[in-house]
């Protein structure tokens, strides 16, 4: 800053219809000089550097400055998508500088540009292209040999953007000390970047611990808007950190950080000060704010840029009107901190309209109003340490009469702990009583199924895997010989658990009848007479739609024929014969259950013997588990019998319950699981 204000003091050397006259000028005075002044321009095209000097320049226009605000010969402006060449010669001798070289920095250049000295390009920005256009913006450094004459030359294009050309002036000075100055710059770019980041973010975690202070959240997003703004202009650090941030995004972030933080500010004292802010202010900055958002996000370049003059606008509508109403009404008042936020706001709006001044070339001072946030940043500390330093002697008498509180809470707690542990005791007990009975009802539904031993002596081998998913499975089997008949059922009922468990004792019941006393051996008809018997009880007591029905396969097979034959409700078979498989589809409807007619299918089949036969229920397959908790799914159940049909079952019944066990894993088991596999 102090730099700037030495450059700007002096009468200091400027460009003059293109030529920047230094003989007899020390560059050693000043620690860089302005190239301002009036360059040569050749507008819709690209001059050669080797050409630029012997060619008629089309207009003088005056730097920094867009182009697209001069007149052409016919009193046309100029328009701000286009291609140009800047030039500028600058003459020197042995008095400018005893150097060797120079270094020279671009600044703000919309948008893409190359530069040439004396006919070589030494650095660029983008692509400068009428058919590959590419924009970017960077501040660039270079040092290149110092000669009696250099021929500035600057090839620049705009697509779409609301102005094009030199917004911030080139500085050509002695390369250590031109480093140094940007040097510091950067460092003081850098120190308003992070101390804005760091303070708006302490404000918004503020807010995250005490919700109700609205106010921390919305100057923490002030101060985060400003940052950012802070770290994408001047020497453009951000950008430096990433540069792959495309141009268009940074753009956008930079103007939205002098657009929204306006509405910010507002709602900030709106808040700080609700009957001395105008409502309506807060209402057309709203208004104002909506349409430079909708601007920012416009796809085109043009517009986010085209209402900067809005944005402007309503900075100097809000400032003063906040100043000399608000903040002036509220000190009157005696609000509390209220003269401070006067002092410190008048400090920031003032570098607010430095900064709109200094985008509209008026002044040469450069962005300001970083330090403005600086400044109201550290008032408002003040004012929030004297806030807080009032709400600790209210806390401390709260606190007083909080202790007397909890002990008279604590009496109360204890008395209601002791009833509680009471009440614990006397569920616990019930709760033993009725594990107990679950246990002695699972050996009573176990004496009701049949031991596998028994299965054993009807074939050649078998084996049953059954585990409920509670005491009491809603799973059941059923198998015994009629005559030259050995028949396997299985079923899985709908509901689980001390229901299910009723479910199987009826369905067990109802099958002795149908088999045992009515000797009825054919599958399908077993299907008929038990989904009779199941809708006739059930529906009738529990209510039609309080039972979910019944899932049932049915094998039996004959031994005088070796004829097998199979029907299933929603349950298969597998059929394994020297390796091959056959699978016996159900159908896709339940037993029990009171809709439309249904209509078993039976399959018959040819069987010898050592040929195995598989029945399960649906619950394996529904076990949630796996690296990715899904379903086991049926298919890979089959799989896996597939696999392990040639050894004994009773190692593949091991197989299959490993299998469960490691699939399920930490997940609780989803069905009850019924998986029987006998050998004719």
């Amino acid at each position: 800053m102090l730099g700037i204000t030495s450059c700007q003091s002096k009468q200091l050397p400027k460009v003059e219809h293109g030529v920047l006259d230094l003989r007899g000028f020390s560059l050693a005075e000043t620690n860089y000089l302005n190239l301002d002044g009036t360059w040569a321009l050749h507008w819709d095209t690209l001059v050669s550097p080797l050409a630029t000097p012997y060619r008629t320049a089309d207009t003088w226009l005056p730097t920094p400055g867009a182009w697209n605000k001069v007149k052409d010969s016919l009193g046309e402006p100029f328009s701000a998508t286009g291609w140009v060449t800047y030039h500028t010669r600058i003459l020197l001798d042995s008095q400018t500088t005893q150097s060797t070289s120079l270094g020279l920095q671009t600044r703000t250049i919309r948008h893409a540009f190359t530069l040439f000295v004396n006919g070589d390009s030494v650095t660029s920005n983008g692509v400068v292209s009428r058919h590959a256009y590419e924009d970017q913006v960077l501040p660039r450094f270079v040092r290149f040999p110092t000669e009696d004459t250099l021929d500035i030359v600057l090839h620049v294009s705009n697509q779409g953007f609301f102005e094009g050309g030199i917004v911030e002036p080139l500085l050509l000075g002695e390369p250590d000390q031109l480093e140094g100055v940007i040097e510091t710059r950067s460092v003081i770019n850098a120190f308003l970047l992070g101390g804005l980041i760091i303070i708006g973010l302490y404000h918004i975690i503020l807010f995250y611990l005490v919700r109700e202070n609205l106010n921390a959240f919305y100057f923490g997003l002030m101060c985060i808007f400003l940052g950012l703004r802070s770290g994408l202009t001047g020497e453009y650090i951000l950008l430096d950190a990433l540069p792959w941030l495309p141009t268009g995004l940074h753009l956008r972030m930079e103007f939205g950080g002098l657009y929204f933080s306006p509405l910010l500010v507002a709602i900030f004292f709106r808040k700080l000060f609700p009957n001395e802010f105008p409502k309506w202010l807060l209402i057309t900055c709203l208004a104002i704010s909506s349409i430079l958002l909708i601007a920012t996000i416009h796809p085109s370049p043009y517009w986010y840029g085209a209402v900067l003059p809005l944005g402007q606008l309503q900075v100097v509508i809000l400032g003063p009107i906040l100043v000399f109403y608000t903040l002036l009404k509220a000190s009157l008042r005696r609000k509390p901190q209220a003269f401070i936020f006067l002092v410190g706001f008048v400090t920031f709006l003032t570098l607010a309209i430095n900064d709109i001044l200094y985008s509209l070339h008026i002044v040469r001072t450069g962005f300001l109003v970083s330090w403005g946030v600086i400044i109201w940043i550290l008032i408002q500390a003040a004012a929030l340490a004297i806030r807080f330093a009032k709400a600790m002697y209210e806390v401390d008498d709260l606190r007083v009469n909080l202790e007397k509180k909890i002990k008279e809470r604590t009496q109360e707690l204890q008395n209601r702990t002791s009833i509680l542990e009471l009440q614990k005791e006397q569920i616990e007990e019930k709760h033993l009583d009725i594990q107990s009975s679950l246990h002695y009802a699972h050996r009573i539904q176990q004496a009701i199924l049949g031991e596998e031993s028994k299965l054993q002596q009807l074939f050649h081998q078998a084996f049953i895997f059954f585990q409920p998913r509670e005491i009491v499975s809603g799973d059941f089997y059923w198998f015994g010989r009629i005559s030259y008949f050995r028949i396997l059922i299985i079923g899985d009922s709908k509901d689980k658990g001390i229901p299910g468990a009723f479910i199987t004792v009826l369905c067990n019941s109802f099958l002795n009848q149908i088999l045992l006393e009515k000797r009825l051996l054919n599958p399908e008809t077993i299907l008929q007479e038990l989904d009779q018997r199941l809708q006739e009880t059930l529906h009738s007591q529990v209510g039609k739609h309080s039972y979910h029905g019944l899932d049932l396969g049915v094998l039996v097979l004959d031994e005088a024929t070796q004829l097998g034959r199979f029907s299933g409700a929603r349950i298969g078979l597998m059929h394994l014969r020297q390796q091959e498989v056959e699978r016996y589809g159900p159908v896709r409807e339940s037993i029990g259950v009171a809709d439309s007619p249904k209509r078993f299918v039976q399959h018959s089949f040819m069987w010898d013997h050592m040929d195995r036969f598989y029945l399960f229920t649906h619950g394996m397959g529904n076990q949630i588990g796996g690296m990715e908790e899904a379903p086991f799914m049926t298919g890979n159940l089959r799989e896996v019998i597939m696999k392990t049909q040639q050894i004994p079952f009773s190692q593949q019944r091991q197989r299959l319950e490993d299998k469960f066990d490691d699939w399920k894993g930490l997940h609780p088991q989803t069905d009850d699981v019924l998986i029987i596999g006998v050998e004719a």
